[in-house]
């Protein structure tokens, strides 16, 4: 049986106002007394109901998280915030969005039923400037939104720049003479890396027209498994006996990125010497293909740290203006991306390469 503020009230022989005002630290209660109904309230196993402080205008020591699970590092920055917030006493409610904005904008209306202190959402730039989500968001004490791009926006940010960790391969590549370069993964979701590969194309003069090597197309199911990279490829280019269009290939996340490598070698191609390839996420299995697979590293933990941050001090400054802090991905080079830069910047300055003194470049 839960237990009540009557229980407590009958047990130390107070009122229920002086057990509720003293589970609130409320100064009109001695520090003594304080300490004895608290002490009482924990040795009897009791639980506020978060619910009811809600309802009532109270801090509910709760935080929603709205997160696809989609991306193969989600889970772990998901879980990695949940830790955080527990230990500044605080409990998570989390849901799937499946990043759905539909789903989304319930998740939200269910938060706010709970009375959450705060939420941590995962949001495209399209959700925060759809009204209805905005009204949502803004209907909260703090609310800090995870993007992938910059963008005007209702509520807090921490954007995970992808563009950086783009530019840093597309000039490695460049660098290195690959002049075919393609992406594999879906079209209408990856604004945020085809783009910069647009551009660093046009700054080198090379053509843009047949940038999408490969497009997954828009069901959420098919994202980022290894088997429907390796079908895509072999839908998009049936005939084994003509040569491959690209000498460079980025794919929208690791596992897919997997696949494409695999596929390549079925095909008969050397990578990285014939095609280069380079996945999103940097998650364990890139050390892991033969070659090791090249990829862009999110940065989780540094991820986790900044919407903790930015989550407590709009809590603390419900008034300031609207903050962005930025997470830039970084390029992670390993063997199927191509030569090893630091190998070529050594063998530029007549030096070998501490990481590969008997290799020649």
């Amino acid at each position: 049986m839960a237990i009540s503020l009557k229980n407590i009230a009958e047990r130390a022989r107070v009122t229920k106002t002086t057990v509720s005002m003293a589970l609130r630290d409320h100064p009109s209660i001695s520090v003594a007394r304080r300490k004895e109904v608290q002490d009482l309230a924990r040795d009897m196993g009791y639980r506020p109901n978060p619910l009811a402080r809600g309802l009532a205008g109270k801090s509910t020591r709760t935080i929603g998280i709205a997160w696809s699970l989609g991306r193969p590092t989600a889970g772990k920055i998901v879980q990695d915030l949940a830790i955080r917030l527990w230990n500044q006493g605080y409990v998570t409610i989390f849901a799937n969005s499946l990043s759905d904005p539909a789903i989304s904008r319930q998740i939200l209306v269910d938060f706010a039923q709970r009375g959450v202190d705060g939420v941590l959402i995962q949001a495209s730039h399209s959700l925060l400037k759809d009204p209805v989500t905005v009204r949502q968001l803004k209907g909260f004490k703090a609310v800090v939104a995870m993007t992938d791009e910059i963008e005007t926006s209702p509520v807090d940010l921490v954007v995970q720049d992808t563009t950086h960790g783009v530019r840093q391969l597309m000039d490695y590549w460049l660098a290195t003479g690959r002049r075919r370069i393609g992406f594999v993964g879906q079209e209408a979701s990856n604004h945020e890396k085809i783009e910069p590969m647009r551009q660093k194309l046009r700054e080198a003069g090379l053509p843009v027209d047949r940038l999408i090597a490969a497009d997954l197309g828009t069901e959420p199911r098919l994202v980022n498994h290894f088997e429907n990279y390796w079908s895509i490829m072999d839908r998009r280019y049936p005939r084994a006996e003509e040569s491959f269009p690209y000498d460079a290939i980025l794919c929208a996340a690791d596992g897919g990125a997997g696949g494409v490598l695999k596929w390549l070698q079925h095909r008969g191609l050397r990578v990285p010497e014939d095609v280069a390839v380079a996945g999103v996420e940097n998650v364990d299995l890139t050390q892991a293909t033969t070659p090791p697979l090249a990829s862009l590293d999110r940065h989780s933990d540094a991820l986790s740290e900044s919407i903790e941050a930015s989550l407590f001090h709009r809590l603390e400054h419900p008034k300031e203006a609207i903050r962005v802090h930025t997470v830039p991905t970084t390029f992670i080079w390993r063997e199927s991306a191509g030569p090893c830069p630091t190998c070529l910047a050594s063998a530029g300055k007549g030096m070998s390469c501490p990481l590969h003194a008997n290799r020649s470049v």
